[in-house]
């Protein structure tokens, strides 16, 4: 049997374009699409980049086709310790007087071992990122990426899908209810304290293992997002809808005077 060794190799955006599944109290799922022209028989595709500090604990690699089988995955840098991902890497350390251009080699407690044009150099480890830079950017030292060995019955393009985790980003419910007019405004508010931008991206609201909500929009690195879903009147503190609103957090108006929160349950404001 020939085996084919098939590389491929991607630019690496900083910004995303896929399917991000949101959750209320557990990580966030993501989806991350990936196309390649694979060879019939065995072969190696890859790498592919994957978001910075990604979970891989639940990695799932699926193929576009039942004429693909999946033999191996091989992950790399999947280390969320800086220390550990700057390992073998080029980078500058500078700072006290010092400045120290080369290849990490190790990291022992809190000394730093750089191959330098001039020798190995032993140095105090600086705070990152402050006093350390490198000419790579920062989602190439921090994103895994993966290899994956296949066997192809055929040869011509082919979509993977790859699904996994990430921390970092989570939505809950957030109502405006306007006393003096007699109705409430439903938002959803999205919190990414990742510095991932999520660009053109499918969102999926989940809650209670069901799909609460489904669009496309972006949300920004470190931002808050709130994007409405929903009106509704209000009599005697009870939501005028047949379905049932999620629990969650009130700010409550009186033409322009903020009255404080109220918490929404079961329909009635309280």
């Amino acid at each position: 049997m020939r085996v084919f060794y098939f590389f491929a190799l991607f630019l690496f955006s900083f910004s995303f374009a896929d399917e991000l599944f949101l959750y209320r109290e557990k990580p966030a799922n993501y989806v991350q699409y990936e196309e390649f022209l694979v060879a019939d028989g065995v072969s190696v595709i890859g790498p592919v980049k994957l978001l910075p500090y990604a979970s891989l604990d639940g990695l799932k690699v699926e193929t576009g086709s039942e004429s693909i089988k999946i033999l191996a995955v091989l992950m790399e840098n999947t280390g969320k310790n800086w220390k550990n991902n700057i390992i073998d890497k080029h980078i500058s350390v500078e700072g006290q007087g010092r400045f120290i251009r080369g290849k990490v080699k190790s990291i022992e407690g809190n000394f730093i071992i750089i191959d330098t044009n001039r020798g190995t150099v032993i140095t105090t480890l600086p705070d990152f990122p402050e006093k350390i830079s490198s000419v790579l950017r920062w989602e190439e030292l921090f994103s895994p990426y993966v290899m994956v060995k296949i066997n192809s019955s055929f040869s011509g393009n082919s979509t993977f899908r790859f699904v996994y985790q990430i921390d970092g980003i989570k939505w809950e419910p957030v109502y405006l209810y306007k006393k003096d007019r007699g109705f409430i405004e439903e938002f959803i508010k999205i919190e990414n304290k990742t510095n991932i931008n999520f660009q053109n991206v499918k969102l999926y609201v989940k809650y209670r293992n069901k799909t609460f909500k489904e669009f496309e929009t972006s949300i920004e690195s470190n931002s808050k997002k709130l994007i409405k879903i929903g009106e509704y009147t209000v009599k005697n503190g009870i939501i005028n809808t047949e379905n049932r609103l999620i629990d969650g957090k009130v700010a409550v108006y009186n033409r322009d005077e903020f009255l404080g929160f109220r918490i929404l349950k079961k329909n009635i404001i309280k």
